[in-house]
């Protein structure tokens, strides 16, 4: 039903506008420690089937660690004959300083980028984290990227506005605190350096609303 309608109003539109689909991870924002690789096609399949008619692109978001992205990666090749463009987006770690940046499972952003590159994925974005872990890490794609001649891959990103997530952190059991700091005008300073950077893919996650969009769209439309 979601894909149904979300087609429909894009057709209504009368505007260029795409769907994605998005693939949610499959045992628990945050939390790798949950991982089942061998669920992945049973839970993944049946969202793959229901939304294949529909979409434009498919969009395996919040993802912590390389696995799971690479699993459902395979079984949308499998089933979607259109072979539509698929983005890979991960939650990086923002509980604990460290020296470069890390996926929530630990692996580094280096290994998820290489990972990325040779499933074939279109973009690599990075979601659901603080804007400063993320900045570090699109820098870093940016020149993995470039060592692997794969420019053609786009980068981008949407942070949330909580603060620093721990280890156990669950999504869905209470509400989270928002960070004062993060106002559309602080948020556009982040947008405006991810651009500097090399990301041309750019939104907003938990906490982010359509206050803080409305600024970006109007920051483009000047450029």
């Amino acid at each position: 039903m979601s894909g149904k309608v979300a087609r429909e109003a894009a057709d209504e539109s009368g505007t260029d506008t795409k769907v994605a689909d998005s693939l949610a991870p499959l045992f628990g924002s945050y939390r790798a420690d949950l991982y089942q690789a061998d669920r992945v096609e049973e839970l993944a399949v049946p969202l793959i089937e229901s939304l294949n008619p529909y979409v434009d692109l498919w969009l395996s978001e919040t993802q912590s660690l390389i696995d799971e992205v690479t699993r459902v990666k395979a079984l949308v090749d499998k089933i979607d004959s259109d072979k539509k463009p698929f983005w890979a987006s991960f939650t990086l770690e923002d509980s604990e300083p460290t020296s470069e940046p890390l996926l929530r499972s630990g692996e580094t952003v280096v290994d998820a980028v290489k990972a990325m590159h040779a499933i074939g994925v279109s973009a690599i974005l990075f979601n659901c984290s603080q804007p400063e872990i993320i900045g570090e890490a699109i820098q870093v794609t940016q020149k993995t990227l470039a060592s692997l001649n794969a420019q053609s891959i786009q980068i981008g990103a949407y942070a949330n506005a909580f603060p620093p997530q721990p280890k156990n952190a669950t999504a869905n059991d209470g509400l989270d605190e928002l960070r004062a700091d993060l106002t559309p005008p602080a948020y556009l300073t982040w947008v405006k350096q991810w651009q500097k950077d090399g990301a041309t893919l750019i939104g907003g996650c938990c906490g982010i609303g359509p206050e803080h969009i409305a600024a970006i769209s109007a920051y483009c439309e000047t450029k």
